[in-house]
């Protein structure tokens, strides 16, 4: 896997190695990528293995190697101004009904240091359409799409959570809708938007 970095002063670096391919060449998986104003910038991906992986670029421009996360299949991630990292993973626990689901989880880094936290479970429901975003002031924002049995039904919901600066993610606010597909998560300080649409193609 490859970065280049680039400036609105005019053109891009070299490309630079920051990690090992992901999984086959003809079929890689996604890598995400997250920038500040500072110039700092993360990118998380998983290989063919599924420990997730994690690069770092400084404000001067230099990339570190990847490195392992403490967590399998690293997803979308989110850094703020002073560079304080939120990364979104996978878990695995089982459900009320005794079946095996796939968990959302939260890992961070703070700015400086080179320790992740331990995984933070978010939901122990199967989720998708899962977004991160972050504000300068270190606000960070994660959104899903939650499925749920209820009397052995289905029940699909958008799930958000909130962490302000310096704080932890607090409970969820959940939306009882369904079809979480050309949404948009964004922020700006001390607000931020969510956007989807339902069933019957309208937009909320």
């Amino acid at each position: 896997i490859l970065a280049s970095s680039g400036t609105i002063l005019g053109g891009f670096t070299a490309p630079v190695t920051i990690g090992l391919a992901l999984g086959y060449q003809h079929r890689p998986r996604l890598s995400f990528v997250a920038l500040n104003n500072a110039g700092q910038a993360v990118v998380t991906y998983t290989p063919q293995s599924t420990i997730g992986m994690a690069a770092t670029r400084s404000a001067n421009g230099t990339w570190t190697g990847a490195a392992p996360l403490p967590c399998s299949f690293a997803g979308n991630t989110a850094i703020d101004g002073a560079g304080d990292i939120t990364v979104l993973c996978q878990g695995s626990s089982i459900n009320a009904q005794g079946a095996a689901v796939a968990t959302q989880e939260a890992i961070r880094r703070t700015a400086g240091s080179s320790t992740w936290t331990a995984p933070v479970v978010l939901t122990s429901d199967f989720v998708s359409s899962v977004s991160v975003v972050a504000d300068a002031a270190g606000t960070f924002v994660v959104a899903w799409v939650d499925f749920t049995t209820v009397n052995n039904m289905g029940v699909e919901t958008v799930d958000a959570v909130t962490s302000p600066p310096g704080g932890s993610f607090g409970p969820a606010t959940t939306f009882p809708v369904t079809s979480f597909i050309n949404a948009d998560l964004n922020i700006a300080p001390g607000h931020a938007t969510l956007v989807w649409n339902t069933p019957s193609g309208a937009f909320e």
